[in-house]
């Protein structure tokens, strides 16, 4: 999954895109490295798709959707941590 590498590519619009267009994936495998890759890129531009992550139905893609979200400084982030904590 050469998706996962992308999170070293920091400020970089494309890579950010790949990224994003692997979100869309239906292996949660995928999902979950993409979105890997975006908190580590600090990818501004993914928040809103990152966000749409946070339903899927797989709950590793919804833990990284978060993880992600945390690394862009996004409060979205702490409802799942606190869904998760409380039950």
């Amino acid at each position: 999954m050469a998706v996962r590498f992308l999170g070293l590519l920091p400020d970089n619009e494309r890579a950010a895109h790949v990224a994003i267009e692997g979100l869309g994936d239906h292996k949660p495998e995928l999902k979950v490295a993409a979105t890997t890759a975006l908190g580590k890129m600090h990818a501004a531009s993914s928040v809103a798709e990152l966000k749409k992550s946070l339903s899927d139905k797989e709950f590793s893609v919804v833990l990284a959707a978060a993880h992600a979200l945390r690394e862009l400084k996004d409060a979205a982030c702490y409802e799942v941590y606190y869904a998760v904590l409380t039950g």
